[in-house]
């Protein structure tokens, strides 16, 4: 990505519809570089302790009103890995490198946007720069302009933290950056408010953790406290206070959504909005769709789909689609790996009875280990 100038700073059944992976091909992209780290640990000294920096509580989708959608990519080929050597990350094209180089936090979709969620500094510090005055928008790889491109990190805040630490925190919403260039913020102090400026594609946080080496600002993970250059299997010590380490949990895997619709899935409207049905009319005949829209099945895993009927749980549909190391065209050639992706079955003959039918849908690795599994209900019924 080029690089951005801060105010104050500039700083360098039967059917699978289709091929089933996705994710909206930019979901958070950042200014800072991706160089290679030499085989060293990472001096934590001088690297302060983080809060949570959203005010909204994070967990499993459905669960709670936030959740973590990707964490920070360590592998830098056209996979990914994240801290756990998962594949809770996506890639992304850089200005110099790929892998994304951030948390991202938020809300699952537009539709979940019900409120202002206020945007909080991880730490003690002064504002290094910010941004204010993009739009918020629905970005997605055949929508992107010019300047949203050069401007990927949206409205935005950058905290300087002493010892050559630095936060930032992008994509907030147009009109809510609350501080300015030269400030001190204290810990935990309201800074703006969660949005989709720049190049995201839904209401949500891209926070990165960043520290200077050789006049670049490097990324850090703050879940393994090392370069997001090193193995994902190397571990420092996490850089969230305690507090924040439990109130920001980690997943190997997550169902965001499933469930039932009339309408054939498509990745995009799951993405940003759609939901599942609670209850459908069959008397036309249409088409039933189960789906599943999930994240972070790693490369050789699996996602199962099983529809059950009504009173004896026959399953009236069944599918299982091996998670393959996928690489796909995005904008700007991005090779998006491990992002979102959704599985559908359907009854195309319209043939189900009134009742409650059962999805029941399974995420499970290489080994056949169970990483997590949901279910979700429908009513099929006859209009009088």
């Amino acid at each position: 990505m080029s690089d951005t100038t801060h105010e104050g700073v500039r700083q360098g059944g039967k059917s699978i519809l289709g091929p089933v992976s996705g994710g909206l091909a930019l979901i958070a992209l950042m200014a800072s570089v991706l160089i290679t780290v030499p085989g060293r640990a990472q001096d934590l000294s001088g690297a302060p302790a983080l809060a949570v920096p959203i005010d909204c509580p994070v967990g499993r989708a459905g669960e709670t009103e936030c959740l973590i959608h990707a964490f920070v990519d360590h592998d830098l080929s056209s996979d990914v890995a994240d801290h756990r050597c998962q594949a809770r990350t996506y890639n992304a094209v850089q200005k110099r490198g790929r892998g994304h180089q951030g948390v991202d936090m938020g809300v699952l979709d537009w539709t979940a946007w019900t409120r202002d969620i206020p945007i909080l500094a991880a730490a003690d510090g002064v504002v290094g720069g910010r941004r204010d005055g993009m739009a918020d928008a629905r970005n997605t790889k055949g929508s992107l302009k010019d300047e949203v491109r050069q401007r990927a990190c949206g409205n935005s805040v950058r905290i300087e933290h002493g010892n050559g630490w630095h936060t930032q925190y992008c994509h907030m919403k147009r009109g809510s950056v609350r501080v300015a260039a030269g400030e001190d913020v204290k810990r935990g102090q309201v800074i703006g408010m969660m949005g989709s400026s720049g190049m995201s594609s839904y209401p949500h946080l891209h926070f990165q953790v960043m520290t200077r080496k050789g006049g670049e600002l490097l990324p850090v993970d703050p879940y393994s406290g090392t370069f997001n250059t090193r193995a994902c299997g190397e571990r420092q010590r996490p850089l969230w206070t305690d507090e924040a380490a439990k109130a920001l949990p980690y997943a190997a895997a997550d169902i965001l959504k499933l469930g039932f619709t009339t309408k054939r899935p498509d990745f995009t409207d799951l993405a940003l909005e759609d939901r599942a049905m609670s209850v459908i009319d069959i008397s036309g005949r249409a088409p039933v769709y189960a789906f599943v829209l999930h994240s972070g099945v790693p490369r050789g895993g699996a996602v199962r789909l099983k529809v059950t009927a009504p009173d004896d749980g026959r399953v009236v549909l069944s599918g299982t689609r091996a998670v393959e190391s996928v690489s796909l065209r995005g904008w700007a050639g991005a090779a998006l790996t491990g992002a979102r992706r959704f599985r559908a079955l359907s009854d195309r003959q319209g043939r189900w009875p009134e009742g409650v039918f059962t999805l029941t849908a399974s995420l499970v690795d290489a080994d056949g280990n169970d990483l997590f599994s949901r279910k979700a209900t429908v009513r099929l019924t006859r209009a009088q």
